[in-house]
């Protein structure tokens, strides 16, 4: 108890700068979801692209042994890249709108302050069932040792 008093500064600090990035990041995606889904996706296409021509450009300019592997790290490259648009082209409507998903969803959190309300009453509701719970084992503990009697009876009655 002496170790949580000592860094009760630290604990609520963090639980402020959770709170308040948590409010940022809500606002934040509610700004730039769509820009940050498309973003993904075109990085996702130069990369696949980047890894293509970086491996046929080291393929056409050494002459190592690692020349076969460059050559199918290329053409794996090439066939992931074919993949990519072609997945992109026909799930197209679908992308758009599961990115309008995401940017709907971003706005309603930015919008509806409530629903940060619930999680933090459920972590108060924790919080408060763990001490009632401490207090039980410290009520437990605190009767002392606990031996059996196997033949104990009151009444008549056995008690195991």
């Amino acid at each position: 108890m002496k170790d949580m008093y000592n860094s009760s500064t630290a604990i609520f600090l963090s639980m402020f700068l959770a709170f308040f990035w948590a409010i940022l990041y809500i606002y934040l995606m509610s700004a730039f979801a769509e820009y940050i889904a498309w973003g993904i996706i075109g990085i996702t296409m130069l990369g696949l692209l980047g890894i293509t021509i970086s491996a046929f450009g080291y393929y056409a300019t050494t002459q190592d042994q690692s020349k076969n592997m460059a050559l199918a790290v290329g053409l794996c490259g090439a066939i992931l890249s074919l993949v990519f648009c072609i997945a992109l082209k026909c799930g197209w409507d679908s992308l758009h709108n599961a990115i309008d998903v995401i940017d709907a969803s971003a706005d309603f959190l930015a919008k509806t302050k409530r629903i940060i309300g619930v999680p933090f009453v459920y972590f108060l509701v924790m919080v408060f069932y763990f001490f009632f719970w401490i207090g039980c084992i410290i009520c437990v503990y605190s009767m002392g040792t606990i031996v059996p009697a196997p033949n104990k009876t009151i009444n008549g009655v056995h008690i195991p």
